[in-house]
């Protein structure tokens, strides 16, 4: 019989906000504290960052973790570096995620370290850093007695880079230090491909011996009709492949897949799609009873009770009658108890001019 194992949650403002709970090998900052704006001079835990005017600021609208991150300024070869705090002859580690904040072109990332007053190119991120989202982690070993980093970036005017979730630490086996459900409270619609009702956050710390999600088990107790279900499915964050072959509704589902954990956050999402004939006073309610990691099933902690969602329809979608996008919903009730549902049409495309 597999060993049960029982994370328990605590919300701890360390984990939140710079992740750094439980991490006794490894500095790291998420710019939580980091006032707003461009600045020439930041002092974080893994280090001084310097930049010139206009090349670097801190975002408070897009982060990885949290609420800030940093971002290097569009424009020809804006640039930052980072003095490192930690500096020792050891090997290490630095890891952040990163989101490529356009779609135009020209892009050009690149991260440096200096060695001996010698630089040398440690990442060419020109393609592999994705667009939207924070979908891509970089992780790079850095060079025995480097003692500054450097990252470059080229785009279009105000675009750029955005960077979060930053840490440096010596290489260290991995461990599980937190396994959570998340619960929202949006409706699942009628008419959309597939909508999240669950999604599963696995915390890791270490960048050595990644561990692998074998399997999940799935349970959709206080569902009403499983017959409003079409299929359910288990989507890896940032991937864009399922994590395991979409199955018919069931009280019980195992999910089997084999995906390695990066270290910091990952997130499992599951997904439903409902029926067109799917009842729209019903609700859907999913949760997880366990997760296989490696060889051990764990059981998750909840953020919030599980809350049943209800059935809505997707009344507009992008395309719909040949129209960009339609935006700025709204209901609207009559005098006679009539709901009106309005919205805006974008025939051309979906930004305001």
């Amino acid at each position: 019989m597999k060993k049960l194992i029982m994370i328990r949650f605590k919300l701890v403002l360390a984990v939140m906000s710079v992740c750094l709970c439980g991490y006794a090998h490894a500095a790291g900052t998420g710019f939580e504290d980091a006032p707003l704006g461009s600045f020439l001079n930041l002092e974080t835990l893994v280090g001084v960052w310097s930049a010139e005017e206009g090349h670097a600021l801190i975002n408070a609208k897009n982060a990885d973790l949290g609420k800030q991150c940093l971002q290097i300024c569009g424009g020809e070869k804006r640039m930052i570096e980072l003095q490192i705090g930690l500096q020792q002859q050891k090997p290490r580690l630095l890891s952040f995620m990163a989101e490529r904040w356009t779609q135009r072109t020209p892009f050009v990332f690149r991260v440096s370290a200096r060695v001996n007053n010698q630089w040398q190119e440690l990442y060419n991120g020109d393609t592999a850093v994705k667009v939207g989202g924070f979908h891509t982690k970089v992780q790079l070993e850095l060079p025995a007695g480097a003692d500054r980093l450097r990252f470059t970036c080229t785009s279009p005017a105000d675009s750029g880079v955005l960077i979060d979730d930053v840490r440096i630490g010596e290489p260290k086996p991995m461990e599980l230090v937190e396994l959570t459900e998340l619960h929202k409270q949006s409706p699942v619609l009628v008419r959309n491909e597939a909508d999240s009702v669950l999604q599963v956050r696995a915390i890791t710390d270490g960048n050595q011996e990644p561990l692998r999600v074998k399997a999940l088990h799935i349970h959709l107790t206080g569902t009403t009709d499983l017959e409003d279900i079409e299929t359910v499915s288990v989507q890896y964050y940032g991937s864009n492949e399922l994590f395991a072959t979409p199955q018919p509704p069931a009280e019980q589902m195992i999910f089997s897949g084999d995906q390695k954990l990066p270290e910091g956050e990952n997130l499992f999402t599951v997904l439903v799609k409902l029926k067109d004939s799917a009842n729209l006073d019903h609700f859907i309610s999913a949760g997880c009873s366990a997760v296989v990691v490696g060889s051990e099933q764990v059981i998750p902690a909840s953020s919030v009770p599980q809350t049943p969602r209800r059935i809505g329809l997707a009344l507009r979608k992008a395309g719909n009658d040949s129209c960009a996008a339609y935006r700025i919903h709204g209901l609207e009730g009559t005098p006679k108890g009539t709901l009106i549902a309005v919205y805006d049409a974008r025939w051309k495309h979906g930004g305001d001019f």
